[in-house]
């Protein structure tokens, strides 16, 4: 049984996401107080990695659900898919959002508004269009995550291939060109809070992303039934990793946000390779670090401000050399992580023991 789950778990992803997370980890080492270099200005392209894949996902998940013919009404579908994704990172936000909390009490003082304001980072519902204050800008992620496959889940478990292999690559495609038009010379795809009267950005790009990651799936069960020689796995290997690493690459050194459409195809390329399983890698991918790595990716990804603000807040790039505080940023958020991984467990295991003992004394058996 442990086996079947192991090949089910496609560890070639789990490593990229590992990779695409410290991408993006060292974009917000940009916001560090005296940071000046151009290095890593354009990081946040990680992001559509994410979208992708989870797109992929969600797609994967609404064919296994049919497979084993599903009775369950629309609307129960969408409630129960919705509600086990919030819950599988809900933990990790919380987590997140408190320790952001106690760092603002420490070094700053707001009022009453601000801290009431705040609450919407964790209410999923911001990139509805809701105002916030900048509490922490890497939460919108989840907030677009979850409103877009509210919107997609329920379309794709009801049109199925006509959804996934029509309107799902229209749909991407008209919002893509929407995305990469300029607007007073001035690339906004990536500025996720910029606002267009009817959505925000982080919204829309959010849907197209997910909306490919749909269409991967279906390109991906159609490259699956080929049967690559080891040449040909070695040369899907090596396109997988020249796309990522292209992208990778180009922006962390260069800052060129009008050539995002073309960083999202090579994503969907080497996001489709991966789930594929035709790399001469795969299975040595199979294995517990990368796992591990995998899990991660998303505390790094939503502690990713926690020690820029405290460095920022300490000044420390006054006293020491901006790399090295840099370098100190990047190495305490991935020991957190961690630690996070480590100690959760233990606070969720207290919080449902609380939770049971509470139950005891409000409800009659």
């Amino acid at each position: 049984m442990k086996k079947k789950e192991e090949k089910r778990h496609n560890g070639n992803i789990s490593i990229w996401k590992f990779i695409f997370a410290l991408l993006i980890l060292t974009h917000h080492c940009t916001y560090l107080y005296g940071y000046n270099s151009k290095l890593f200005a354009a990081a946040s392209i990680g992001v559509e990695f994410f979208f992708i894949v989870s797109g992929y996902l969600l797609a994967k998940k609404v064919y296994q659900e049919d497979l084993h013919k599903d009775k369950r009404t629309l609307y129960q579908a969408t409630l129960q898919y919705i509600f086990k994704k919030i819950k599988s990172f809900l933990p990790y936000l919380l987590f997140a959002y408190f320790i952001y909390v106690l760092i603002d009490i420490i070094f700053t003082s707001h009022g009453l508004t601000y801290w009431l304001q705040t609450l919407y980072s964790i209410s999923l519902i911001q990139m509805a269009g809701t105002s916030e204050p900048s509490f922490v800008s890497a939460f919108w992620y989840l907030s677009g995550l979850i409103l877009g496959m509210s919107i997609i889940y329920p379309l794709l478990k009801k049109y199925k291939k006509n959804f996934s292999c029509l309107w799902a690559p229209i749909i991407a495609i008209f919002i893509l060109g929407f995305l990469l038009h300029p607007i007073n010379g001035r690339y906004y795809l990536r500025s996720y809070y910029y606002w267009y009267g009817f959505a925000y950005v982080g919204m829309l790009r959010a849907i197209m992303e997910l909306l490919l990651g749909v269409v991967a799936y279906e390109l991906c069960e159609k490259l699956k039934t080929i049967k690559f020689s080891k040449i040909g796995l070695l040369m899907l290997s090596l396109i997988q990793i020249g796309c990522f690493g292209f992208v990778i690459i180009a922006n962390s050194l260069w800052d060129k946000r009008s050539l995002d459409g073309i960083y999202i195809l090579l994503i969907l390329i080497g996001v489709i390779i991966g789930f594929s399983e035709n790399t001469l890698f795969f299975e040595k991918c199979n294995n517990k670090i990368f796992y591990y790595l995998e899990k991660l990716s998303l505390p790094i990804f939503l502690n990713t401000f926690i020690f820029q603000r405290i460095l920022s807040y300490l000044k420390l790039a006054d006293i020491i050399n901006i790399w090295y505080v840099v370098i100190l940023n990047i190495v305490l958020t991935i020991l957190f992580a961690i630690f996070e991984l480590w100690i959760l467990p233990y606070i969720l295991k207290l919080l449902n023991y609380i939770k049971n003992k509470f139950l005891k004394v409000i409800i009659l058996n």
